[in-house]
């Protein structure tokens, strides 16, 4: 989808060696890091076992790709780490119109508490002067830039590039809304 290929392309102007995509569930993000940068190492993960297999067959032919488990994830540091955090899906509405039964002010705060754990851990993943892509489907300002915000005063990092996306198109051209931000520690 669109939206997805647009949160990595602000890391096309990099040259990681070695890339963690740490909430990658089914594999759109790695396949398209993979290919992005051929020649780094793209390890990936997801905490739930199912995804995580279909992780592994996903990028079964990508030679660069290495599926590892979420505990050996933060055995090293990377050039680049990819959070897909879980989030609110208010940008995927019209493809899951079921995850506006579960919008609440209370399940946003529970969300905003749970990514903030997710970049805390795997902001210590990166290594000194690499990056961490923070990526959702939400259009939710404090699922999005105020997550970025407090990334970047809590280590002194500095945004090189972001992206907020509301949701349009329609038929072929409809697209998602997303949000990313590529902040470099």
């Amino acid at each position: 989808d669109v939206a997805s290929v647009a949160s990595v392309l602000p890391t096309k102007a990099l040259s990681p060696k070695t890339v963690l995509d740490y909430c990658a569930g089914r594999g759109t993000k790695t396949r398209q890091l993979a290919r992005i940068h051929p020649d780094a190492t793209v390890y990936a993960t997801d905490t739930h076992p199912g995804r995580r297999e279909e992780l592994a067959e996903a990028t079964a032919k990508l030679g660069n790709v290495k599926v590892v488990e979420p505990n050996d994830a933060g055995t090293r540091q990377y050039d680049l780490v990819v959070l897909d955090v879980p989030c609110t899906n208010t940008g995927v509405l019209a493809r899951r119109p079921e995850a506006r039964y579960r919008y609440s002010q209370l399940t946003l705060g529970q969300l905003v508490g749970i990514q903030r754990t997710i970049v805390d851990e795997a902001r210590q993943w990166v290594r000194p002067g690499g990056h961490l892509l923070y990526c959702t489907c939400s259009t939710e300002k404090a699922e999005n830039q105020n997550q970025t915000a407090k990334l970047i005063r809590a280590t002194g990092g500095e945004l090189v590039a972001d992206g907020a996306y509301l949701p349009g198109g329609t038929g072929d051209s409809y697209t998602d809304g997303s949000y990313h931000a590529l902040v470099r520690l």
